[in-house]
């Protein structure tokens, strides 16, 4: 199978919803405010919801509710909001079949993301982009779950997850990180 069969068997390629994108590229703009956050979130209903939650749980709790999106805005700070807002558009926009365990995956990405941090952190790098590139390290694997389910359930099947890869590589002629690589140079992401 060639890369460009794969994402031609996907029916649609799974997308990040407009505000979302908008917010991202906000994100890397040194000249965005927290307020213009605000804003753009208030677009989502699903973010702002997951922002207000987060505002209010207990770990970010103040005096008071946060009852609008910008004073949880300002509450979280900016990292937690990136860090929210990309966590919310790679879940949501992803679907895999059956005999894929999606929370495990999820659980690994967090997992992978907050060790990229901690690292960047301690090598003087910015920590918001290596948890942006833990999350997607291994997007690509999702892709091959849904764009070519039969030979990822075979490959389920047979592999442990270490060998994964390279058996993907054995039976596809790629692996999930050339997959995730073109789909973040279809994304247009940086």
């Amino acid at each position: 199978m060639k890369l460009e069969a794969l994402f031609d068997q996907l029916h649609t390629l799974p997308t990040v919803p407009k505000v979302a994108q908008d917010l991202i590229r906000q994100f890397d703009d040194p000249q965005t405010d927290i307020d213009t956050l605000a804003h753009s979130i208030e677009r989502d209903p699903v973010i702002a919801a997951k922002v207000l939650r987060l505002a209010n749980s207990a770990r970010f709790h103040g005096l008071r509710d946060s009852t609008s999106v910008e004073d949880a805005a300002m509450r979280l700070g900016f990292n937690t909001l990136r860090t929210l807002v990309l966590a919310s558009a790679m879940t949501g926009a992803f679907r895999a079949g059956p005999g894929f365990d999606l929370k495990a995956f999820w659980r690994h990405s967090f997992e992978v993301a907050g060790i990229c941090r901690l690292l960047a952190r301690q090598h003087g790098l910015d920590p918001e982009t290596a948890f942006t590139c833990g999350m997607m390290h291994n997007i690509g694997e999702l892709l091959i779950q849904s764009g070519a389910p039969e030979y990822a359930s075979r490959i389920n099947h047979d592999t442990s997850s270490a060998a994964h890869a390279a058996e993907e590589t054995l039976q596809l002629g790629f692996g999930y990180p050339e997959v995730g690589a073109e789909l973040v140079r279809r994304w247009q992401l940086p």
